[in-house]
């Protein structure tokens, strides 16, 4: 009797056992994280590919509205790229297809970048035009994987596949979630045949006002021996930018 107390005891002291979130859960985490009402930021882009090094200096604006986020970006140098200008809306409803235009100073031409336009290679780095559009959470199906370490925190790894394969140049994508701030560590991006085409990892992470922001990135080939460095600097959060700032008229 007395042992068959002492197991009922521990057994009403013992911790409860905390499910997993959902892959989805995770990534609302990481949507309400990045929540901020609108961000500004200095760019610096290296480009390592061979014997080559490439640098570009941008600022870039975004904001988040009703419909999903807005960024406006402009190129300062070099001076063959000075005032190139991109300009995307992102759409959280995934019925409605996300809408980008590319402003060239030289041949003084605004153009739209669909379709198969989004896989063209931004400024001749790792990216490609897709990755600079921001995904709505209901644009995927996520699923949790594990949980492991990341370096000194841990890490929620979450597969997302789109619901429409032809919304993405990429098969999937798997997000490496921290599971302290709820910001991006690490992200892979599979091509259509399920091969690795390249790995971002997001680090020097800072607090601004109420939200954590990554302050660089840097995106690595898969397929090839090339890799990109972003550098954000002046980082300013909900200095008042209004849905103005991110209209056509300003390419």
């Amino acid at each position: 009797m007395h042992l068959k107390l002492t197991a009922l005891l521990l057994s009403l002291v013992a911790p409860l056992a905390v499910a997993a979130p959902s892959g989805k859960q995770v990534m609302i985490w990481l949507d309400t994280a990045e929540s901020s009402r609108d961000v500004t930021q200095d760019m610096v882009m290296l480009i390592k590919r061979d014997d080559q090094l490439l640098k570009r200096v941008l600022k870039s604006e975004s904001i988040r509205t009703e419909e999903g986020r807005k960024s406006f970006m402009e190129f300062s140098l070099p001076a063959e790229v000075q005032g190139t200008r991109y300009l995307t809306w992102s759409y959280d409803d995934p019925k409605v297809v996300d809408d980008m235009w590319l402003y060239l100073p030289n041949a003084n031409l605004t153009r739209r970048i669909s379709g198969s336009a989004n896989k063209g290679t931004f400024m001749r780095s790792d990216l490609i035009n897709e990755d600079l559009q921001s995904r709505s959470v209901q644009d995927d199906a996520h699923n949790l994987l594990r949980m492991e370490a990341c370096g000194d925190v841990q890490c929620y790894v979450v597969e997302s596949i789109p619901y429409d394969a032809k919304s993405s140049s990429y098969q999937k994508r798997i997000t490496w979630v921290r599971e302290d701030i709820h910001l991006v560590h690490k992200m892979e991006r599979y091509s259509k045949q399920g091969k690795l085409l390249k790995t971002t990892w997001y680090g020097g992470h800072k607090q601004f006002g109420d939200y954590w922001m990554a302050q660089k990135m840097i995106t690595k080939s898969a397929v090839s021996e090339s890799e990109t460095l972003i550098q954000f600097n002046n980082i300013q959060v909900n200095v008042g930018l209004t849905e103005a700032d991110f209209s056509q008229s300003r390419l």
